[in-house]
Formats: C-alpha cells, sequence, structure tokens
C-alpha cells in the first residue's frame, strides 16, 4: 500500500458509514410514507425518494474508492477526490443554510451547526490527504 493512503481509506470508511445511515434513514421515510395509514404520506415518501437518488450513486462511488484504494492503492484517489468535492460543497451550502435561518431567526435552526461542519470538515480533511497520496512525477 502506498503512503497516504491508508488515511484516505478511514475518511472512505466514515463516509461509507454515513451513507449506509442514511439510506436507512431514507428507506424509513420511504416504507413510512408507502403506508395506507401514514398521515405524511405526501411528505415522507417523495423526500425519502429523493433523498435516495442523491445517496444511492454517493455510495457507490465511496465503495469503489474503497475497493480501488485497498487493491491497487491509487486506483481510489480520484474518487475519493471527487466525494471530497461533493462533502465540502454539501457542508457549506448545510452551514450556509442553517446561519441563515439562526440570523433570521427561523425555530427550525435551533438544530447544532455540526450538521453542516461534519461533511464540510470531512471533506477539506480528505482534499487534503488526497494531495499527499497523489504520486508527483519525477522530473527524468
Amino acid at each position: 500500500m502506498r503512503p497516504g493512503v491508508l488515511p484516505l481509506l478511514a475518511a472512505n470508511v466514515v463516509r461509507l458509514l454515513l451513507a449506509v445511515a442514511a439510506v436507512a434513514v431514507e428507506t424509513t421515510m420511504v416504507v413510512a410514507g408507502s403506508r395506507p395509514d401514514a398521515e405524511l404520506e405526501g411528505l415522507l415518501l417523495p423526500l425519502g425518494l429523493a433523498a435516495a437518488v442523491v445517496t444511492l450513486p454517493y455510495l457507490a462511488v465511496t465503495v469503489v474508492a474503497i475497493v480501488g484504494l485497498a487493491r491497487a492503492g491509487g486506483a481510489g484517489v480520484r474518487p475519493t477526490t471527487a466525494l471530497a468535492v461533493v462533502d465540502v460543497v454539501v457542508g457549506a451550502v448545510l452551514v450556509g443554510v442553517l446561519v441563515r435561518a439562526m440570523v433570521i431567526g427561523d425555530a427550525w435552526a435551533k438544530s447544532p451547526l455540526w450538521f453542516g461542519l461534519v461533511p464540510l470538515v470531512l471533506g477539506a480533511l480528505t482534499l487534503a490527504l488526497a494531495r499527499r497520496a497523489i504520486p508527483t512525477p519525477v522530473a527524468p
């Protein structure tokens, strides 16, 4: 295994755990929203399906990155970098929305800011680690 790959593998395992937890929540939303006696069927089912459409490709790319890093060492660096960019963008948007809602004073904004900070920090750390794991070409 190339140097610098193990921290990337650990970051991808964290990503995998978060994605599996998200899929579990989305499955619960879809199942609860599809019941005939559900009170929020008009809300839970479409939101669960929309979130699953985003989460399942993210989960698949995470698995590809983990397999690439575990087998070849360098083959999973590009998918890991792509996931890190997605994490940074999603985290920045979530932090911006939560801060804006706190400024306005919405009641739902009392939720912790770490919902946006987790993907933001995970993505930034992964980008820094991926930069070290990419081999630099040696001049002849």
